[in-house]
């Protein structure tokens, strides 16, 4: 059953408009009765600017559409609406009225910064240059009276597979459970996880091979392994620093087992293969075992291959020159922090450090237990560098993005903000707080002592509290006759205007491209009138990052394609697949399946609208990335192309955006 009028208005507009944009207001007249009729419509707008007369006529066909297109430009931002009346100027009639928004040509940028309050009050200077459109802007301020809550919640993730049947836990788990144990107690000064560290060291020392050694598992063909020996002796020092009882026999075995390995002669006609951070873990676990050779060995490593050291090299020889004697102001040590922090990825409120695939050969570490791991020296040679806060803040942020992937991610974690909450004492601090700006207040507090951090965030908008091309003072002060640390981030998220904007690189490096289905190789920047167009993002991330949003804007005569609606052609849906398939082989993904469909993106959610195309995902390693998708030319007209963009959710510093362009649509 079809029911129609005898006349009737279509709208053929589209879904928004940008400022900049010349687009032709088009609707479709068709006339359903027998004979021809002569048609006049006729256009109100506002919010845009119409280039013809209001009214235009034309002959309608029986049973025929025709189309009526106002030439049309877009100045401002806001709200456009429209209304068209047709009539056969006798008994037809029929009329529409819609409204649709108009964006505003600008991009976003966000600078950021954060301190620390201790002894003295924070001054902050705010200033944005006067072509920044302060009206969509805001500005963020967060407080914090420690970096570091309770850490209790992430023991539960060192316990052993419940429904695994048969399955026995291996020895570097029963390690990294003591480390990470070791370090709730000593963050909650308490004894009541004692039992389980005696249980668990217990464990772990009826597991020593008659080598001294230790393997993954009890079974005979697990053999001593250097890397699990390590890793215990590590676990076993971290007892010892607690003045825990540790069987001296076990580790003096142990430590046997380690010096012959690293001592160990090539008896092959091969080179040596590298292994400097391996030794560099060894040496750590030597000298927290107490080994009286192990400041001697660390400093000959240091001398001899100071200069082919990863991070986590680095990181691991410095606890083993600090365990074996030297101070932090010896030589070595300062070289190797030096190293650290030349090596440094920084942002305004999140440093970490990453090291190549090839360097974590003997290690299986990651960006985040690198981190950890440079973290836990710093902390435990200069408590005071001013590295180390932001770099504990990245562990805290890295932990929400992907619950510290693996046992060693967690342990070197809890660890690491176990001794820097022990260094600072910020969870026993109570005082009060205050933030102002140009001497009003914005916010204010008390902080009471706790093992849940006091935190504020207040985001104000722009145009309420700053002026463009004038400096505003933001003050942070506390009540500086107790003890405590008062934590602050500021991070100024601005407007500027994206016509002719070049690309700009702040952490990532975006772009996208338009092609034909049929010219996949040829770019364009115009199109016909129903024209399905290939749209490739492609996103550069030099460095790991956390919680990121990519948002791809769309010009107003493009409208995006879902493949997963049923309306979609099944042929179109079938060669967008395969589009996809080869984007991530381009990228390098390692997990394209065609029979796991999801294999197909690292995106966790992709989300199509009107205007953009935006996708999110927790955690997303260094690499390329390419997203492919269709779009659909509807709407004639000359468009601007507002930049595609991607930042960091909580280091919004850390960002990226494509420069703008023109696409045009014409006839068919």
């Amino acid at each position: 059953l079809v029911s129609t009028k005898p006349l009737l208005v279509r709208s053929a507009l589209p879904r928004f408009v940008r400022v900049g944009d010349s687009v032709d207001l088009r609707v479709l007249v068709r006339n359903a009765t027998k004979s021809e009729r002569t048609v006049g419509v006729t256009l109100k707008a506002s919010g845009i600017t119409v280039k013809d007369a209001a009214r235009k006529i034309a002959q309608v066909a029986p049973n025929a559409s025709v189309a009526y297109a106002w030439p049309a430009s877009v100045s401002s931002e806001g709200t456009v609406s429209v209304r068209f009346d047709a009539d056969d100027g006798a008994d037809l009639s029929d009329a529409i009225a819609l409204e649709f928004p108009a964006f505003a040509d600008l991009v976003p940028e966000t600078m950021s910064t954060g301190g620390i309050v201790t002894k003295d009050a924070a001054l902050e200077a705010i200033y944005l240059p006067k072509f920044a459109d302060t009206a969509h802007g805001s500005l963020g301020i967060s407080v914090r009276s420690a970096l570091v809550g309770s850490l209790a919640s992430e023991l539960r993730w060192f316990d052993p597979c419940g429904t695994c049947g048969a399955y026995e836990e291996d020895t570097m788990s029963i390690a990294s459970r003591v480390i990470g144990t070791i370090g709730v107690a000593r963050m909650e000064k308490t004894t009541r996880y004692d039992a389980r560290i005696t249980t668990d060291i217990a464990t772990i020392m009826g597991r020593q091979r008659p080598d001294g050694g230790f393997a993954w598992c009890t079974k005979p063909e697990c053999t001593s392994d250097p890397n699990v020996t390590g890793w215990v002796l590590f676990a076993l020092g971290e007892a010892r620093r607690d003045a825990r009882n540790v069987d001296s026999g076990v580790g003096s075995r142990a430590t046997n087992f380690i010096a012959t390995y690293i001592n160990r002669p090539n008896t092959t006609a091969q080179a040596t293969d590298p292994h400097h951070d391996q030794d560099a873990l060894l040496l750590a676990a030597l000298a927290s075992a107490g080994s009286p050779t192990a400041g001697t060995m660390a400093l000959a490593q240091f001398e001899q291959h100071r200069a082919l050291l990863a991070n986590w090299g680095r990181a691991y020889l410095a606890n083993a020159l600090l365990d074996g004697g030297s101070k932090p102001v010896d030589a070595p040590v300062r070289g190797l922090l030096n190293d650290l922090t030349a090596s440094t990825i920084p942002s305004a409120n999140g440093n970490h450090w990453e090291d190549e695939t090839t360097s974590s050969k003997y290690s299986f570490m990651t960006s985040t237990a690198t981190t950890a791991l440079v973290a836990l020296s710093i902390a435990r040679a200069m408590p005071d560098h001013q590295l180390l806060p932001q770099s504990i803040r990245w562990l805290v942020v890295a932990r929400d993005a992907q619950r510290w992937q693996t046992s060693i991610d967690r342990a070197m974690s809890i660890l690491a903000l176990a001794t820097y909450v022990g260094v600072t004492g910020e969870l026993g601090a109570e005082f009060a707080y205050n933030v102002s700006l140009d001497q009003k207040e914005l916010m204010s507090g008390q902080v009471k002592a706790s093992t849940a951090p006091t935190e504020e965030s207040k985001r104000v908008p722009l145009a309420n509290v700053v002026t463009a091309g004038k400096t505003s003072l933001l003050g942070v002060g506390r009540e500086f006759t107790k003890s405590g640390r008062l934590y602050y981030t500021l991070d100024l998220r601005y407007m500027t205007p994206a016509t002719q904007i070049d690309a700009t690189n702040r952490g990532f490096a975006v772009s996208h491209q338009y092609t034909l289905l049929g010219a996949p190789g040829t770019p364009v920047s115009r199109a016909r009138l129903g024209d399905v167009i290939r749209v490739t993002l492609t996103v550069i991330a030099p460095h790991d990052r956390n919680y990121v949003t990519v948002e791809d804007m769309l010009p107003a005569g493009l409208e995006a394609i879902d493949p997963q609606l049923k309306t979609t052609d099944p042929a179109l849906r079938a060669q967008l697949e395969k589009d996809r398939l080869a984007s991530y082989t381009r990228s390098g993904d390692k997990f394209v399946a065609p029979w796991y469909r999801w294999y197909y993106s690292p995106w966790q959610q992709v989300d199509t609208r009107d205007d953009r195309t935006i996708l999110k995902v927790d955690r997303l390693t260094k690499g390329m990335y390419e997203y492919t998708y269709y779009a659909r030319a509807t709407t004639t007209g000359d468009f601007f192309v507002a930049p595609a963009h991607a930042e960091e959710q909580f280091f919004p510093e850390v960002f990226g955006h494509s420069d703008s362009a023109r696409f045009v649509i014409t006839a068919p």
